[in-house]
């Protein structure tokens, strides 16, 4: 076994801690409320969770998808993902069916992404 640093584990625990706190709050979101605050939380959470789980802005996406190609299909649903909420702040657009099914694909996205450990 590696034996690591305490202080990169600390580290690194704490990033996991942090990267979860996007996904309890993503599966607390109920859009039937208020749609244009759900988008905006569902939003606010995807990118905090592309900042803190690839060191870049949202915006930033695309490029790091053109120069990590790897799991591109799951970044490519994100980046999709972060286009329909912004769509769906300003825009009553979408049915609380497509908003349930906004933050599913949220969860799954996460949730894959976390497990497939793409970096």
């Amino acid at each position: 076994p590696v034996i690591q640093p305490v202080q990169q584990v600390i580290e690194q625990r704490k990033e996991e801690v942090e990267q979860s706190q996007f996904l309890f709050s993503i599966r607390d979101l109920q859009p039937d409320v208020n749609p244009t605050f759900f988008y905006k939380q569902l939003c606010k959470n995807l990118n905090g969770y592309v900042e803190q789980r690839f060191h870049i802005k949202s915006h930033e996406l695309n490029e790091y998808m053109y120069n990590n190609p790897k799991n591109i299909d799951l970044l490519q649903k994100l980046r999709k993902l972060l286009d329909d909420c912004g769509i769906g702040m300003y825009t009553p657009i979408f049915t609380i069916e497509q908003a349930m099914q906004h933050r599913l694909d949220a969860i799954e996205i996460i949730n894959k992404l976390d497990r497939e450990g793409v970096e």
